[in-house]
């Protein structure tokens, strides 16, 4: 989607007239592994996976993300019962409840586990 959009090449272009110049493009496939490695890992911790650890049922090619660094953003959750029930609320939504947006997902988060038990 975004590639027909044109932010292919929108992303190319300011990374060559960035200080880092055409030198940029290399860092670009590395840069767009850690982000998406970043919100894989960190979508486990919430759902309570370790991204540290190596299932005994899988590994090799492509499944050898247990052997890199973890970049998850929020620590590992609790796992609660069954494969549908949603996470707790994460320790990052509780601590910041200045924000009136992150109470309201706290608060949202709240009413559907009281609805799933």
């Amino acid at each position: 989607w975004g590639h027909s959009k044109g932010m292919t090449v929108r992303v190319v272009e300011a990374t060559i007239r960035s200080p880092l110049g055409v030198y940029g493009l290399f860092f670009l496939p590395f840069g767009t592994l850690a982000f998406e490695k970043c919100v894989y890992d960190t979508v486990q911790a919430i759902q309570g996976i370790d991204p540290n650890i190596k299932p005994a049922d899988r590994g090799g090619f492509p499944s050898g993300g247990a052997d890199l660094p973890a970049f998850n953003l929020v620590p590992v959750q609790p796992r609660r019962g069954g494969i549908l029930s949603l996470p707790s609320i994460p320790s990052f939504l509780e601590s910041s409840s200045s924000s009136t947006t992150t109470t309201a997902a706290a608060s949202t988060i709240q009413r559907l586990n009281t609805k799933a038990s």
